[in-house]
């Protein structure tokens, strides 16, 4: 941190004095750093399997629309407008 006033200020307050020294005594201890680094990359995962299952459900609504454009014999380059799926997409619904 490069603002002084700021320092100054974060070091004249007991309460993140405290929470410093703690924070410095939980990484110094190898065990319990890589008990928080596991932590953060199984979060990490997490949320990206919860994006990945977003991405898919949107790519199932759109195939559900396209379906029924389909169904209601719509030109697949329309489809393919709208949903942004490719011709072959469209062709195996």
């Amino acid at each position: 941190m490069e603002d002084p006033i700021l320092l100054r200020t974060l070091r004249d307050d007991p309460e993140i004095q405290n929470a410093e020294e703690r924070y410095r005594q939980f990484m110094a201890d190898p065990q319990l750093e890589s008990r928080y680094r596991a932590r953060q990359r199984f979060l990490h995962q997490q949320a990206t399997n919860l994006e990945e299952a977003r991405e898919e459900g949107r790519r199932e609504q759109l195939r559900e629309t396209a379906r029924k454009m389909k169904a209601a014999g719509i030109e697949v380059a329309v489809i393919q407008s709208v949903t942004g799926l490719t011709p072959e997409e469209i062709g195996s619904l």
